[in-house]
């Protein structure tokens, strides 16, 4: 999915069979996803698409000054599925 804060970054919609890699974008604080071999360009997935992962899936709490704070969790899974909430709250 991208956001707002995806704005000065440049992005194209997933295509089935991309094979993607989590980075962190220049000029952004936001992480995401981009295709191997196109570091620069965010992949946006779409509410409802399902992603696979070689490795079990793992994320980070923390953010911004806090990131000290960051834990690495794990959740058992290796499929993330992709949902949009409170579309009505930009």
């Amino acid at each position: 999915m991208c956001d707002y804060s995806l704005h000065h970054v440049a992005s194209r919609p997933a295509k089935v069979g991309d094979k993607l890699v989590t980075t962190q974008f220049n000029h952004s604080i936001t992480r995401g996803f981009a295709a191997v071999g196109e570091p620069n360009v965010a992949v946006c997935l779409l509410p409802g698409t399902e992603v696979a992962f070689e490795k079990e899936i793992e994320f980070e709490r923390g953010f911004g000054l806090f990131s000290s704070w960051t834990r690495q969790k794990r959740i058992g899974d290796k499929v993330a599925r992709f949902r949009q909430l409170n579309a009505d709250k930009p």
